[in-house]
């Protein structure tokens, strides 16, 4: 896993080096920045490591990135991961797909260079594929998406974060 820096001037875009954070094979990788700590969070599934989901923290200065340690949110297959943030709580939220058995979401914190999480909440206890993230900033709400495998159709459900947590609503099939 790798990550570099762009820096955009008008129409064009440049690139510093590449820079690792994992070692080994990665997949289902996604980033979002918090304003708050100005600092993203890289979230991906380590196929060496049992394919658990795991976060690091991106710090960039100039042209470079550098990275904390990686941190596991879930010690299980972690598939679809996606990351979004809430500026409203000034949180993230971690979305995955865990194995073939449902739909989890965590609120994760950087500190530093390193991340914690929250209770992992369950979004759809269903086999699920294709989670996705949103924020909306009007209702300050975080809206998760999925694939139900059961049926094929695809739901949304309103996220709402308490400190540490997020619970969800009840999902709509859309």
């Amino acid at each position: 896993g790798y990550a570099v820096v762009g820096t955009v001037s008008g129409t064009s875009i440049s690139f510093g080096s590449a820079s690792q954070f994992e070692n080994g094979m990665i997949n289902y990788t996604d980033v979002a920045f918090d304003s708050n700590v100005n600092k993203h969070l890289i979230v991906y599934q380590d196929y060496h490591d049992s394919s658990y989901g795991k976060a690091v923290v991106a710090t960039i200065s100039g042209t470079s990135v550098s990275f904390g340690s990686p941190v596991t949110y879930v010690s299980a297959e972690a598939n679809y991961n996606t990351v979004v943030y809430d500026s409203t709580n000034q949180k993230l939220v971690v979305a995955y797909n865990k194995g073939t058995t449902n739909t989890e979401a965590r609120v994760a914190t950087i500190s530093g260079t390193s991340v914690s999480y929250g209770t992992a909440a369950t979004v759809n206890s269903g086999y699920d594929k294709y989670a996705n993230l949103a924020y909306d900033s009007g209702s300050g709400k975080i809206i998760a998406v999925y694939q139900d495998i059961t049926d094929a159709r695809g739901y949304a459900v309103v996220g709402t974060i308490s400190g540490t947590n997020i619970s969800f609503g009840t999902a709509a099939s859309f």
